[in-house]
């Protein structure tokens, strides 16, 4: 709908939720965490009266100015440890740090996983009341805080930053001689914090997002999400994997790499990441809409929190 000031708004409902949740789960590639309790929480709130409202970039100043952040730590330690509020605490630390009273917008760091809801959490009303971005700085869930489009094309902008352990314990992190040194310090003191922080970072700008974003990722995901509902549906789920190629793009924008079955999987945990290596024994498809990359044999995919490459 349009708001006051002429800018169309997405209002989120509670199916927009669970779509979302679905299909930021695919997108994660098995990390960003699990974004069922925070679906949960989003749920709770709309409820309770609280909302969700995303916009595009092309809404959005060049001098906006846009937090964002997520979970930070391993998503082995997420299946036991629910969300709470950790990434809205990082914030309020970073704006009295950096003596801001209040924002424009707010962005996810990545859209996969329980990170993909994380920006729907800060900007509900009940906490800032801010619009999602329908943008993040990955496209997918990936292991660390830069490795994302902002760090590769903008090096030096990712500090200062914040993490926060959700039960009172919090670090800014001021100056950093690269990129990498900052999820290299993040990270060991996230090991120490329990292994899962919120993380609030640098804020960025309109022109930033609109430059260097992943743009339109919260509504691929919802259109993924979709898929897989109508799938469970009507019973199609066999050809799930199919109808998300043709959501997405077709032919020009996805593939279908293997089809099989997980039959193993190893994991440790290490400074702060689930580290491992999962095996998928291929499966035949006498009758596929899709004809996979390769059929037959074995697939390993080794993962740092997120797989890595198959």
């Amino acid at each position: 709908q349009r708001c006051d000031g002429g800018r169309l708004e997405w209002n989120i409902t509670e199916t927009d939720l669970q779509f979302l949740a679905t299909g930021m789960y695919v997108l994660g590639c098995a990390g960003g965490g699990n974004p069922e309790s925070t679906r949960i929480m989003l749920q709770d709130q709309l409820r309770a009266g609280h909302r969700m409202r995303v916009v595009s970039v092309d809404s959005l100043a060049d001098n906006s100015n846009i937090y964002w952040g997520g979970h930070m730590g391993s998503p082995a330690v997420s299946v036991e440890r629910l969300a709470s509020t950790e990434t809205v605490e990082a914030i309020k630390v970073l704006m009295d740090y950096l003596q801001h009273d209040q924002f424009d917008a707010v962005m996810g760091l990545e859209v996969g996983g329980a990170n993909g809801l994380e920006p729907f959490l800060l900007g509900s009303s009940k906490y800032f009341d801010r619009p999602v971005i329908d943008a993040d700085w990955m496209g997918r869930a990936y292991p660390t805080y830069w490795q994302t489009t902002l760090a590769a094309h903008k090096p030096g902008e990712l500090v200062p930053c914040a993490i926060d352990s959700g039960d009172g314990n919090s670090i800014i992190m001021t100056r950093a001689s690269t990129d990498e040194i900052v999820d290299r310090a993040l990270r060991g003191s996230c090991g120490e914090m329990g292994s899962r922080v919120g993380m609030a970072a640098r804020p960025t700008t309109g022109s930033r997002v609109k430059e260097y974003g992943v743009i339109n990722s919260c509504s691929l995901a919802w259109r993924i999400g979709r898929c897989i509902a109508i799938a469970q549906a009507t019973n199609a789920v066999s050809t799930v994997a199919e109808a998300i190629v043709s959501e997405v793009g077709g032919s020009d924008a996805g593939k279908i790499l293997f089809r099989g079955k997980i039959t193993s999987v190893e994991r440790r945990l290490h400074k702060g990441h689930s580290y491992g290596e999962v095996v998928i024994t291929g499966t035949a498809n006498e009758h596929p809409q899709i004809e996979a990359v390769v059929e037959g044999g074995t697939l390993k995919i080794p993962f740092k929190n997120e797989n890595i490459m198959a």
